[in-house]
């Protein structure tokens, strides 16, 4: 940087900048004011190199800046002067020469017109010209038409609907499924129709009509109910045949659901679909009418099917394919369709839950109680030694006493002696007895195993096993008809009036010791806890199957039953149904936390209380 040198008059020589401002300094030893030469009062610090070169820059950046610009307007303006001149207009010698709105056409002569470009103003142009309007989705004719397809529609369901209702009072099942079909698909075309008519704004009001699974009550002025199915569903196809298109309404008078109504039906024209329809030839089917009066459909009890079920349910199965072919399947239509007449929920109540489920009930304790009976048998004189004889025999039988002379055995059946010069060798240990207990552990609950080892019992000749192994059997399968035939027990009959008689289980004296209730109470619980899941119907049903049982012992309650037992208080008065709230809630969650064998512990403990609290009353 470039410097300048000073005198001041005190003798003192110093520096400064050639930048520094002004045209005089101070003297940095006596402070007196010295001139800096070639300086004059008002003039400025010299301009540097660099502060030049930086002003050159941004006098040329600010010229490339402005000739850009004024390239872009020459580019603009040259645009638009060739759009305006190439959407020019001849010009209009009616047209005003004054300052009009020509974009609007406000002011214009009465032969300018609106958008037109105005030579004065060549920045106006023509606006394009509107969009055709859009062609209807449907004309009028068309619109007739979908009208007339939906009250044909109408009048097809009302007509196969009566026609329907003469197939099911003369039991035609297939035929009124196929009606019920034609219903349906006739009631989504007017749906459709409908819809399409809504799209373009039109309505259409219709009258109540019959529909799906709607029943007959009256027709024709005629109460149907009094009359038997047979005479009823000739009622109908009698108008069926006869019938002629006019203006006459006919009442119709139906159960719809929980509902009754009553519908007039009309059949203006005779279309060729209603002449089809009339000349159906299911309608000379004959079928097989019930001989009873027609009944109303209703809605089936809840409470009525569920109780059903879970009494089926409670049961081993196979026991409703016992009930005779018409009644399984009446009870299946039921159970699906959940609506019948009133005959339907009285042969419900009856026949299946007071006569049927009862005699299998009877028969499927039997079955239990013999499994109880012969089990303990299974443990005592077990034929555990084989002797063969001279003569090609061979007996399985358990050796008690061993002489020169002769050898005496103990079968299940008696004990006799054989003679020695009859026995030709003695295998101890060998029976085939001895490998029952393993084979039926390694079977136990499975029906697929338990069937080969009742056939093994046959071949080895171990009649008491095979019996038992054939009641395990029916526990789990009651419809097994090998078992069945091993066991001696016959089709299952179904005795109407008798009550359901308690399971008889092995009788227990004052003397008995808690280890045999516990054991059959023990096999009861298992049984029902594998097969009920909810807390309420195990206690029901471990009271029931208890009843014939006594203890003088109390029970000692498993720690994970404590809290079920505090609110039961009396296990034979106990009902669950009566529980508040806030029990049910607390039952609830302590039931849903307790795993499958602690389930069955609590099972166990409540039939043993049952018990101990009867054995106290006596």
């Amino acid at each position: 940087m470039a410097r300048i040198a000073l005198n001041c008059s005190c003798g003192w020589n110093f520096f400064i900048p050639g930048s520094t401002p002004g045209h005089e300094v101070t003297c940095p030893s006596c402070s007196q004011t010295v001139r800096i030469p070639g300086r004059k009062p008002g003039k400025d610090v010299p301009t540097s190199a660099g502060a030049i070169a930086a002003e050159k820059q941004r006098q040329q950046r600010a010229i490339k800046m402005m000739v850009g610009v004024g390239v872009l307007v020459v580019i603009v303006a040259g645009t638009i002067l060739a759009f305006t001149l190439g959407h020019s207009a001849p010009d209009d010698s009616g047209a005003a020469a004054g300052g009009k709105d020509q974009l609007t056409g406000l002011g214009s002569s009465p032969g300018s017109r609106p958008g037109a470009r105005n030579p004065g103003n060549p920045s106006t142009f023509e606006l394009p010209p509107p969009p055709p309007p859009p062609k209807p989705k449907y004309d009028s004719h068309q619109i007739s038409e979908l009208r007339n397809d939906v009250l044909n529609n109408v009048r097809l369901i009302n007509m196969t609907a009566i026609i329907s209702e003469c197939m099911r009072y003369r039991n035609l099942t297939n035929e009124w499924a196929l009606f019920q079909a034609d219903i349906a698909r006739y009631e989504s075309k007017i749906k459709y129709d409908l819809g399409e008519l809504s799209s373009v704004g039109e309505k259409i009001a219709l009258e109540a009509y019959l529909a799906q699974n709607d029943q007959i009550l009256g027709f024709a002025q005629r109460d149907l109910t009094t009359m038997k199915a047979g005479e009823a569903a000739a009622l109908l196809q009698t108008w069926v045949m006869n019938w002629r298109s006019g203006p006459a309404l006919e009442q119709v008078n139906i159960a719809r659901g929980d509902k009754k109504m009553t519908l007039y039906v009309d059949f203006p024209e005779d279309t060729k679909e209603l002449l089809n329809l009339v000349r159906h030839p299911s309608l000379m089917e004959l079928g097989s009418p019930s001989t009873g009066t027609v009944s109303e459909m209703v809605g089936i009890p809840a409470e009525l099917l569920k109780d059903i079920s879970s009494r089926f349910d409670s049961l081993p199965p196979g026991y409703r394919s016992y009930l005779i072919p018409a009644e399984r399947k009446r009870l299946e239509d039921l159970t699906l369709n959940k609506k019948g007449s009133s005959d339907d929920i009285d042969w419900l109540r009856t026949r299946i839950l007071n006569e049927a489920i009862p005699s299998f009930q009877r028969e499927a304790d039997s079955i239990r109680s013999k499994v109880l009976e012969l089990e303990p048998k299974l443990k005592e004189n077990v034929a555990s030694d084989v002797i063969f004889r001279k003569n090609g025999t061979k007996l399985e039988c358990q050796i008690v006493q061993e002489t020169p002379e002769f050898v005496k055995v103990k079968s299940r059946f008696a004990a006799v002696s054989i003679p020695r010069d009859e026995i030709e060798r003695i295998e101890k240990g060998k029976g085939a007895a001895t490998e029952f207990p393993g084979k039926l552990a390694e079977a136990k609950g499975q029906l697929e195993k338990l069937a080969p080892l009742l056939a093994w019992c046959a071949e080895k000749g171990l009649k008491l096993e095979k019996e038992y192994v054939a009641y395990v059997i029916l526990t789990l399968d009651a419809s097994n008809e090998k078992a069945r035939t091993t066991a001696g027990l016959g089709r299952p009959a179904v005795t109407p009036g008798l009550p359901v008689q308690p399971p008889k289980y092995p009788e227990l004296n004052s003397s008995s010791k808690l280890e045999p209730a516990d054991r059959t109470i023990e096999i009861i619980a298992n049984d029902v806890t594998s097969r009920i899941k909810i807390f309420a119907d195990v206690v029901i049903e471990m009271r029931r199957r208890t009843e014939a049982l006594t203890l003088q012992t109390p029970p000692l309650a498993p720690e994970k039953s404590i809290k079920g037992a505090s609110v039961i208080g009396n296990p034979l008065t106990f009902n669950p149904s009566q529980m508040t709230g806030p029990q049910a809630l607390e039952i609830g969650g302590w039931w849903s936390g307790l795993s499958t064998e602690e389930r069955r512990q609590f099972a166990k403990y409540y039939g043993l209380w049952c018990a101990y609290t009867r054995g106290m009353k006596k």
